[in-house]
């Protein structure tokens, strides 16, 4: 498989991060997390997206989800903001663990619509970051509370391991995930790298991993047995 990278478009992001695809409005969402803006496109062929809405929150946006009914799930600051089809917004309390010193950073639905988000220091190094999971009650459990930069998520095809990111360990985890009751297994270390580093993650009908390596300049694929099977050099 051959694969070449081409940007976009032509808006300058301080942080742009987080695409996801909203299957409501069959367009694409991303963040630009400093300017607190979550970004609407149109996909067009040969991979240019024209950018046809953006909406601004007054404060970091780290990442942004789609609901069934059309609602945007969008990571602010320290709390979930909750947009609704009709451009309402609601503010959630702040999330447990996340102060004035953190903000949130990477989030995801998994399988059964629970979110997961991990939080991000502003003050320095920290090895106490971390990733919680919001159930559909509001219920907020940490999964991880040892992190340096709680990044990418990413769960196999079928629901049954969770891939996360700790960017500055350079390390992607793996566990056993219960997509029926959001139980977590422990982790093991999947990937270890020794340059660039791990940021956001997907996964493909096949299981492989797609890595945005910061720094290197690079999208990677790995495949499920951590083989390097693709390397996608990004202008």
């Amino acid at each position: 498989m051959s694969v070449t990278a081409a940007v976009a478009n032509d808006e300058i992001h301080i942080l742009g991060e987080g695409p996801f695809w909203d299957p409501i409005r069959s367009c694409l969402l991303w963040v630009d997390i400093v300017r607190g803006i979550v970004f609407e496109g149109a996909l067009h062929p040969a991979g240019r997206i024209e950018i046809t809405g953006w909406h601004h929150f007054g404060e970091t946006t780290g990442a942004v989800a789609v609901s069934a009914q059309g609602d945007w799930l969008v990571a602010g600051q320290d709390s979930l903001i909750c947009r609704d089809p009709a451009g309402n917004v609601r503010r959630y309390p702040p999330l447990p663990t996340v102060g004035g010193k953190q903000r949130l950073n990477e989030g995801k639905p998994d399988p059964a619509g629970r979110y997961l988000i991990g939080t991000l220091c502003l003050e320095g190094p920290s090895t106490t970051e971390t990733l919680l999971q919001v159930d559909h009650d509001g219920g907020v459990r940490a999964v991880d509370e040892d992190l340096t930069l709680s990044n990418g998520l990413a769960w196999s095809p079928d629901g049954s391991q969770l891939y996360s990111i700790d960017t500055n360990r350079r390390l992607v985890f793996r566990r056993s995930y219960g997509a029926n009751t959001g139980a977590t297994g422990p982790r093991e270390e999947f990937l270890a790298f020794s340059e660039g580093y791990p940021d956001g993650v997907t996964i493909d009908a096949e299981g492989h991993l797609w890595i945005a390596m910061w720094g290197l300049g690079e999208v990677r694929r790995y495949s499920p047995d951590g083989e390097l099977t693709e390397s996608v050099s990004v202008p």
